[in-house]
């Protein structure tokens, strides 16, 4: 069900909504206004020469209400918000550029791995998309990091290399080709499931605004319609479908595109962790 008021011509310039007959309202329906107001990437106005007669208003319920705009500051942030493919959270920062000039909040905390993203993903060698917290490479974001990338990086590689190659040259190496050409491959598929569970997009929800099934949930933080299973997760910041947990040590969640790559390395974890125990003690070590 929808209202209509008087139409109320306005541009949008730096962010800011200024109306051309310069009618202002109070503090409290300008702060509801900038919270709830519909911009996406079809009716967000660049410059002065852009102008529009009114802006539609999305409740949580999913029903529109259009309604006469106000002299209403819109902060650059709500607009990338609103207006993003994905569903992904609200945030001051919304390129890797901005998170630089966050101070960093804890050793090891959320906003360290951000700092740590900001300047692994924002220079001359490596430029990756910023979607919520992901990393994300490439123009059709099918290869992406999660927030916990320096884990997988600087701890869950450098562990299985470590001590798959102290077992090589302590035990393995002194087998026959057969058996070692079993060890190997063993060793390698591990290191593939961890690289398909890390890299791959775990799943990440694109933005519905028309509810298409009846059973659909409206979530708030990801400002979107979404299926049962589909969960808005904190740390990443975007919504993904088939949600399971988020994984430290592969450094990103775990969801709908990446959950069976993660059953098959935990399994393999558990499996060389096994034969290499094995090894290692029948040799004495």
């Amino acid at each position: 069900m929808s209202t209509s008021g008087p139409s109320r011509r306005f541009r949008l310039t730096n962010g800011r909504m200024d109306l051309e007959d310069g009618v202002t309202t109070n503090q409290e329906e300008i702060t509801s206004l900038a919270a709830s107001a519909d911009l996406n990437s079809s009716n967000v106005l660049q410059n002065d020469s852009d102008v529009l007669e009114s802006v539609s208003i999305e409740t949580g319920s999913g029903k529109r209400q259009d309604n006469p705009v106000t002299d209403t500051p819109i902060h650059p942030a709500i607009l990338h918000w609103k207006s993003h493919e994905y569903a992904v959270g609200y945030s001051e920062y919304m390129t890797w550029e901005d998170e630089k000039n966050e101070g960093c909040m804890g050793f090891f905390s959320s906003r360290f791995f951000l700092k740590l993203s900001a300047y692994a993903f924002s220079n001359d060698c490596i430029k990756a998309e910023r979607i919520g917290n992901m990393a994300v490479f490439g123009d059709k974001h099918l290869y992406m990091v999660g927030p916990f990338w320096p884990c997988l990086i600087f701890f869950t590689y450098p562990l299985i290399f470590a001590v798959s190659g102290w077992c090589y040259y302590a035990v393995v190496s002194e087998f026959n080709l057969i058996s070692q050409i079993a060890w190997v491959i063993m060793t390698i598929s591990l290191i593939a499931s961890l690289a398909f569970t890390a890299f791959r997009n775990p799943g990440l929800w694109k933005r519905r605004r028309e509810r298409e099934d009846e059973a659909w949930i409206w979530n708030e933080q990801g400002f979107t319609w979404r299926p049962r299973g589909a969960y808005f997760d904190s740390e990443c910041q975007v919504v993904i479908e088939h949600f399971d947990h988020v994984c430290p040590w592969t450094g990103t969640a775990i969801g709908k595109r990446n959950l069976a790559s993660f059953h098959t390395f935990v399994a393999l974890v558990f499996l060389n962790l096994i034969v290499d125990i094995m090894l290692l003690s029948g040799a004495g070590f």
